[in-house]
């Protein structure tokens, strides 16, 4: 079971609700964690209550509620879940609103300390990254394996935002202007740094 402790970690006045929770680290825990966060800012924000049981997913598999007007999405690894709600929603107690209007909403996180080698970044990045962003993940350049995990989790948003989902992360360019807001943070949670990327369109 998740020992879930909600808490945020932007700044500033927008409307994209993001939350954290620290879980256990096996899937079915970090599953449940990113769902109570995600139930936390839609109970909060939005006054949905039981949101599991209101959940559909588009062909794709893209979760939503029908007949809503805000987006969600959820990511996790390690021991740390994270939920990402964009929509018109109220003020409210421990929530922060960032002022961006995006109708879509895509995060993911990845723990900073996870390492790959140069020649599995290389060919990962070869076959789906653009060409701004294998320059930015240049092999042998200093922090190679952070970069990659910051373009990696980048692309993830973006395709978590728009529906398409993995199969159309080559598609993905977290150096194109088509994406409306796009930010990555390096965060510490319970001493360990991650990165989280968030898209909305």
């Amino acid at each position: 079971m998740s020992s879930i402790a909600v808490k945020i970690y932007f700044v500033g006045d927008f409307l994209i609700y993001i939350k954290y929770a620290v879980c256990d680290g096996d899937d079915i825990s970090r599953h449940q964690a990113a769902e109570a966060a995600r139930d936390y800012i839609l109970s909060e924000a939005f006054n949905v209550q039981n949101a599991e049981k209101l959940i559909c997913k588009t062909d794709k598999g893209k979760p939503y509620i029908k007949g809503s007007d805000f987006d969600f999405s959820l990511a996790h690894t390690d021991t740390v879940a994270i939920a990402a709600v964009c929509g018109n929603g109220r003020k409210a107690e421990g929530l922060i609103r960032i002022d961006e209007d995006v109708s879509k909403i895509g995060i993911d996180i990845e723990a900073e300390e996870r390492r790959l080698d140069s020649k599995s970044i290389k060919l990962i990045s070869e076959k789906f990254f653009s060409e701004k962003e294998l320059e930015y993940v240049k092999p042998g350049f200093c922090g190679e394996s952070q970069r990659f995990l910051e373009i990696w989790t980048r692309k993830e948003s973006i395709v978590k935002a728009t529906g398409e989902g993995l199969s159309a992360i080559h598609n993905a360019d977290s150096f194109s202007d088509a994406v409306k807001y796009l930010k990555t943070k390096h965060l510490f949670i319970n001493n360990k740094k991650y990165i989280i990327s968030v898209a909305g369109i």
